[in-house]
Parts: structure tokens; C-alpha cells; sequence
């Protein structure tokens, strides 16, 4: 498991290093992000792109299981009209490679996904959260049958540069030797922008 969390924290070091060189270009909007809960982990560093609204990012996620999610993704995010919008929609992708202690077996999946971000302003930033990516059979490669990960957060903006979190995440996949839930509950996180 430790070795899980090295390489999780690596990946993301190493990619922090090289965006940092591209940092002048891109301005800010990259962000860390990290969430806990008594039986699982997940870090994650996000980037913007170059069009607005669009970003990128790379995560691990662990359980005490010693079931573990290596990810890559891209998402678009912005307001359905022009002008300002409490709501936000989102579309992208997310590549996925995983290990279910379970079923002893490791996949991969290309899943589709979509987002729903409600805003409250007030004095005290708030938002809704709704996330869904979904890969099906034809998608998902090596012992992989589908990949199903859901996340409803209610995040609060405690400054300019950091929001805590309460969040869900049901996070399953299927494989050829039987089923594997990841991740099933809620936990409380943090994001830092910079």
C-alpha cells in the first residue's frame, strides 16, 4: 500500500514540475486536491488547458483493501448560456487503470463523463457538486467487463486559494472474476488553488 502512495505522489510531484514550466503560459487555475474518509484515500492535481473551462488532471486512489484507481482525465466545464450562471455543465473522459485485491485481477477503462456544478453565492462561496463517469464493456480493456464512478459533493470556499468538502463517491468496477465496490461512502476533502 505504501508503495501505491509513493508512486500516487510521484506521479503527481512529477507532473507539478513540468507545469510549473508551462505555468508562464497558462497563468494559474492548477489545483490539489485530496480527500479522506476512515477506509479510503485519493489524490489528485488538475490543470488548465488552454480554452477556458478546460482542464486536465491526475489522480490515485486507495483503499485499505489495497485496491487501487490510477487516472487521467479531461473535462470541459462552463455555463450552458452567456453571462453569469449559478449553473455549470461539464463533459469529458477519464483513462483509468486499476487493481481490484478481490478479484486478484487489473483492467483499464476509457469512461465517458459528464458533471453538474450549482453555485450559492453568498458570504461564504458554497457549491453543488454532481459527477458520473461511466465505461462499458467496449471500453473497458484487459480483464475490465465496466467501470461505474459517481461523486455528490457539497463544497465550501473557506479563502480565495483553498475549498474544504463533504463528498459521496460509489466507485465499482466489474471484471471477468466477479465484481469489486472500491469505494462506497462519504468523506471530507480539501482542494488548493495556486
Amino acid at each position: 500500500m505504501r508503495r501505491i502512495v509513493a508512486i500516487g505522489a510521484l506521479v503527481v510531484a512529477a507532473t507539478l514540475g513540468v507545469e510549473q514550466a508551462l505555468a508562464q503560459n497558462l497563468g494559474g487555475g492548477r489545483q490539489i486536491d485530496f480527500n479522506i474518509h476512515d477506509d479510503a484515500a485519493e489524490i489528485a492535481a488538475l490543470f488548465p488547458l488552454t480554452m477556458d473551462g478546460a482542464y486536465r488532471g491526475f489522480g490515485v486512489f486507495f483503499n485499505d483493501d489495497s485496491d487501487f484507481v490510477l487516472s487521467g482525465k479531461a473535462h470541459v466545464l462552463g455555463g450552458p448560456a452567456e453571462g453569469f450562471s449559478p449553473l455549470e455543465l461539464g463533459a469529458g473522459a477519464k483513462g483509468v487503470i486499476f487493481k481490484s485485491n478481490d478479484t486478484k485481477q487489473t483492467g483499464s477503462a476509457l469512461a465517458l463523463g459528464g458533471s453538474a456544478r450549482f453555485g450559492i453565492m453568498g458570504q461564504i462561496p458554497q457549491a453543488m457538486l454532481f459527477q458520473l463517469h461511466i465505461a462499458p464493456n467496449i471500453t473497458s480493456f484487459g480483464r475490465a467487463e465496466r467501470y461505474y464512478e459517481g461523486i455528490i459533493r457539497y463544497e465550501l470556499e473557506m479563502t480565495q486559494h483553498a475549498a474544504g468538502y463533504l463528498g459521496f463517491r460509489y466507485l465499482r468496477v466489474h471484471m471477468r472474476g466477479g465484481r469489486a465496490t472500491f469505494d462506497n461512502g462519504l468523506h471530507i476533502g480539501v482542494t488548493f488553488r495556486f
